[in-house]
């Protein structure tokens, strides 16, 4: 079935789904997508993959992701389309179906166990993976390169200088500076295979227990130091807030239960 908030009768037809039923999510900022019942009751899940991201994504994830399942962790796998692929590329459309893992997502960690749970399948996604050998197709780089932000954050700032607003933007950029300059140095980490993006919205939890299911949303999956996974991690987990709203916080609590599991 096709109509307001759903794909084209046409991509439907296309990606085998004539007779399917959809219901699209509400979460999700990049990818749009649906829950797909097909005849006989089978869940997937159906997603429209944002232009940011090239088709050859799909086959990193594919790569990760059986090798997840094969280490006997829990993890979405993609559904070979009707072209055989991992996905299926319609006039200017990127199309993919997963596996559907029933569960809950969350935009903020709701008490101490969520985030200890978060911790321990992030931990065990760390591990999972630690063996695996794979050239990233969708490389991305630079993307905790905080020398180069802070770079270009200063090239702005002087291009800029006459701007009406450049007196209260050079005070969020001082702080910046000032807190940059307190970081850490991290020396010479290696690259390891992470998530890239392991916020609270990003895991599944099973309804009831709240035992963390799975790492979903694996678009930004690469290489980088492991420490900027969990600075990732904890930035979200550790804020009772939902990311978008003003006044964060950083809960030490809800680190220690994280940092714990």
């Amino acid at each position: 079935m096709a109509g307001p908030e759903l794909p084209s009768t046409d991509a439907l037809n296309t990606l085998g789904l004539g007779d399917a039923l959809l219901e699209r999510f509400p979460a999700g900022l990049i990818n749009t997508s649906w829950l797909v019942v097909v005849p006989g009751g089978e869940r997937r899940v159906l997603q429209r993959v944002n232009p940011m991201f090239p088709p050859e994504v799909n086959a990193d994830i594919d790569v990760v992701t059986r090798h997840l399942e094969s280490r006997g962790l829990t993890t979405p796998r993609l559904i070979p389309m009707p072209n055989g692929k991992p996905y299926l590329e319609t006039q200017d459309e990127v199309w993919r179906q997963f596996t559907y893992i029933a569960g809950n997502t969350y935009d903020a960690v709701q008490n101490t166990h969520q985030a200890d749970e978060a911790g321990a399948l992030l931990g065990r996604f760390h591990r999972a993976v630690g063996d695996l050998e794979h050239t990233f197709v969708n490389a991305r780089s630079g993307v905790h390169d905080t020398a180069k932000h802070v770079a270009n954050l200063s090239t702005t700032l002087a291009q800029y200088k006459d701007h009406p607003q450049i007196t209260p933007v050079q005070a969020l950029a001082d702080e910046v500076f000032e807190l940059v300059n307190g970081l850490p140095d991290l020396g010479d980490m290696p690259d390891r295979i992470v998530h890239g993006d392991p916020k609270i919205s990003n895991i599944v939890f099973a309804d009831g227990t709240n035992e963390a299911l799975c790492l979903i949303d694996l678009d930004t999956l690469g290489r980088m130091p492991i420490v900027l996974d969990l600075g990732d991690a904890f930035r979200s987990w550790c804020n009772p807030l939902d990311e978008d709203e003003p006044g964060a916080e950083f809960s030490l609590l809800i680190f220690h239960s994280a940092i714990g599991g």
